[in-house]
């Protein structure tokens, strides 16, 4: 069968509706681990060309990944890819999110925009802000944002899983609103 690939993209939520506008920016740089249903890290990547991630043959190991000093991901027995029809944690921001904000290249983002919202799980946020990571599974670390995957049972891409964060909104990268008063 064809591999499996998850994934997609973090962004710059300027309304704040959770739902990706036009000329809403993609956020580079955020870490973005996944943790298999027993808690083990098994793959890791960082958010680039405009904030989009994946989870695929080249960097998951079902055997798990270590991960040195420089933060780059070795796999344990060899890139293995995605198993089909498994449950799995994509985990955001370790490192970088407190307190409720994440900090990427000294930018902070003061929150996470509502989960599905809208009718297109496309372009929507798919994390719930109000639930982060207990800790309670294996080694996923604790507070922090998260999806709960469950792949395909045949190979093909999942590309809508999606981290919408608030954000400071430069005026040329936003929406202007004008009030007429009669």
């Amino acid at each position: 069968p064809a591999p499996l690939e998850i994934g997609n993209y973090v962004w710059c939520d300027s309304i704040a509706n959770g739902i990706q506008d036009a000329c809403e920016r993609g956020i580079d740089e955020v870490l973005v681990q996944l943790f298999d249903n027993a808690g083990l890290l098994v793959g890791q990547d960082t958010t680039s060309n405009g904030g989009l991630y994946y989870f695929n043959e080249f960097n998951v190991d079902a055997a798990g990944v270590t991960v040195d000093a420089n933060g780059i991901a070795t796999p344990v027995s060899g890139w293995t890819g995605l198993d089909y029809q498994n449950q799995y944690f994509i985990v955001f921001g370790d490192g970088q999110f407190g307190g409720g904000e994440l900090t990427v290249g000294g930018e902070a983002y003061p929150g996470i925009t509502a989960a599905n919202t809208g009718n297109n799980d496309n372009i929507d946020s798919d994390v719930d802000g109000n639930i982060l990571t207990s800790g309670s599974v294996g080694a996923i670390p604790n507070g922090l944002p998260f999806i709960d995957v469950l792949t395909s049972s045949t190979g093909c891409g999942d590309h809508k899983y999606d981290l919408g964060l608030v954000c400071g909104c430069p005026i040329e990268n936003c929406y202007s609103i004008s009030v007429i008063r009669n």
